[in-house]
């Protein structure tokens, strides 16, 4: 079974986090590409997809929009809905009555037909104008500080309480050449999804000219206006992208001093890690105490279930995060007898000491693997899970990072942060309070109830390429390897709270 995205899926399991939050994108614009902005549709859900998306909130109503449009650039706004006529906006604050009803959060039982929120189509009205004045002034070598940013904020409403909060802001630079220029061109985006370029290069000559990790979004084609020729500068290039392996060029830029360069890039498939499943507590909730307080736990008497449900959702994460991973499972529900040999053989007197003298739950628990290849229930160069009854949220062995643990009181995403342990997210900074440019969203942030859904472009950049990463160590992956500081960042690795911009 190959665990993919679908997107019912996504909404069930990743939306609970609330679309009151606000979703930002900020991004760079050349001057000479202006007009076309124009022509670019911004897709925005109408509504929250849960009832009680914030405290407060009544469960049903009209939904109001409340849009603040803004920049000397922009000349209005028109608000498209699927259905109905365009409503025309100009600059400032606007309110747009009863674009919809609320509505109730959508059954799983819809399936793929049924999961997509109703879409608002806004386009924007560039004032030519202005940008014919700013593009004589960028020529003549004046003007710069003047190009006020394009600015729009999408409030939607359900009477006083926002529900949903969309914010995007364009800056408008002078990118010195016309089009067209340097390109860097995507082949092989399995779903057209809007990838996320990293790129080190140069930008201007002289000892400052070089800059690393620049941040641009593209499903197939991105033009840079004119990169340089390397002359000592980084000129590394990676790419991630829903639904494909993260792609990295080491040194492989063809940039020069001239216009019209192209770096193609092969987009590979998703990389799938082989995971076996050892689920050691019974099912039906009718043995053991522990298994019986399993599944009073978890809300299943079924722990098969449960792990098949905890990968799902680590898959999406993963999926929706970029990072490239997926996984390629087989699971074994272990007998009662099985269950029996392990425990005699696993939880004996030699077991209990390894807890006293080995300084704690943890490293008694890692002491296990090689007993449990011994009796046969761990597979070597694949990543081993193990479902047990006992009284932790998880860990994975620093020993042995093919070896994930889930006990009794794990959280929705304990797997999916386990993972990332094993895909080289060690200590110290393995887990990611405190990272800077990272917050308690993260799925590495621990002690804290807040639902965990990013992982962030460095850390992504790590799991793919880490030497230490099981994708790498076990050979699921080839191709260039970093060993990154864990500490923060240096010439070779991205910082760990490095990140684009959702969506």
């Amino acid at each position: 079974m190959k665990i993919r995205r679908t997107h019912f899926v996504l909404v069930s399991t990743l939306l609970f986090v609330g679309l009151s939050l606000p979703v930002h994108a900020k991004r760079s614009i050349c001057l000479i590409d202006l007009p076309e902005l124009s022509a670019q549709k911004i897709k925005i859900p109408l509504g929250c997809e849960l009832v009680d998306c914030c405290p407060g909130c009544p469960a049903e109503g009209p939904l109001d929009w409340r849009v603040t449009l803004g920049g000397a650039a922009v000349a209005g706004a028109t608000v498209t809905l699927e259905s109905g006529q365009p409503r025309h906006l100009r600059p400032g604050r606007t309110r747009l009555a009863a674009l919809a009803e609320s509505g109730q959060p959508r059954s799983e039982a819809e399936g793929e037909a049924g999961d997509q929120a109703p879409i608002a189509t806004l386009t924007l009205d560039i004032d030519e104008p202005v940008v014919e004045r700013w593009t004589r002034e960028a020529k003549a070598g004046s003007g710069a500080g003047t190009r006020e940013p394009i600015e729009l904020r999408v409030e939607q409403l359900i009477g006083d309480y926002v529900v949903a909060d969309y914010r995007y802001a364009w800056s408008i630079i002078h990118c010195g050449q016309p089009e067209p220029c340097d390109r860097i061109v995507q082949t092989g985006n399995t779903d057209g999804d809007e990838s996320v370029i990293q790129l080190d290069g140069r930008r201007t000559a002289g000892a400052g000219g070089c800059y690393d990790d620049h941040i641009a979004r593209a499903s197939g084609t991105e033009a840079y206006g004119n990169l340089l020729a390397n002359d000592g500068c980084a000129s590394d290039l990676a790419i991630y992208s829903s639904q494909n392996a993260v792609t990295f060029q080491k040194d492989a830029s063809p940039w020069t001093d001239s216009c019209g360069d192209t770096a193609t890039v092969p987009l590979d498939p998703l990389l799938e890690a082989p995971t076996h499943f050892w689920i050691a507590i019974r099912s039906g909730g009718n043995g053991a105490w522990w298994d019986q307080l399993a599944s009073e736990w978890w809300g299943s008497a079924a722990p098969l279930d449960v792990a098949q449900e905890d990968l799902l959702h680590a898959a999406q994460l993963y999926d929706v995060n970029k990072a490239g991973i997926a996984f390629d499972p087989v699971y074994k529900q272990l007998t009662d007898e099985e269950w029996k040999t392990v425990a005699n053989e696993v939880f004996t007197l030699p077991f209990l000491l390894k807890l006293i003298f080995s300084g704690g739950l943890s490293s008694m628990v890692c002491a296990i693997p090689e007993d449990l290849e011994t009796l046969g229930f761990y597979k070597k160069g694949v990543l081993n899970v193990y479902y047990l009854p006992l009284p932790f949220t998880g860990m994975n062995c620093s020993d042995d990072p093919n070896a994930i643990f889930v006990g009794l009181i794990k959280k929705p995403t304990t797997l999916a942060h386990e993972f990332g342990h094993a895909f080289s997210l060690t200590p110290p900074l393995g887990h990611s309070n405190g990272v800077p440019g990272i917050d308690l969203t993260n799925v590495m942030w621990v002690k804290h109830s807040a639902p965990r859904t990013h992982f962030s472009l460095g850390q992504a950049f790590r799991m793919s390429l880490g030497k230490l990463s099981v994708l790498n160590l076990n050979g699921v992956r080839s191709g260039d390897t970093r060993s990154c500081p864990t500490n923060g960042n240096d010439a070779t690795c991205p910082g760990l709270g490095l990140d684009w911009t959702r969506p």
